[in-house]
């Protein structure tokens, strides 16, 4: 059974992601939040982080007509609470 940690940048991607609601942002976003909140993190770990989110399901990962980039939105309708991604029914 893989058992996840709570660490501090898990922590603040959830805050960070559940600020996102309905918009798309891209790591170096996620990135910016955490230096906001002097959180050290580099870039290569907001993606390791992401791509996990991807992969469970959380996220959905894009790139733009306009520009290569990688850009993520949430699957759905999620909210964070007590550090489970659960839908909110509505």
């Amino acid at each position: 059974m893989h058992k996840k940690y709570k660490t501090r940048i898990g922590a603040a991607m959830e805050e960070f992601l559940d600020l996102q609601k309905e918009r798309s942002f891209c790591a170096a976003d996620a990135c910016h939040y955490m230096e906001q909140r002097e959180i050290a993190v580099n870039i290569t770990t907001v993606y390791r982080h992401l791509e996990q989110l991807v992969k469970d399901g959380i996220l959905v990962k894009f790139k733009t007509a306009d520009s290569d980039n990688q850009r993520y939105r949430l699957a759905g309708f999620f909210a964070f609470q007590s550090g489970h991604h659960k839908p909110q029914k509505g």
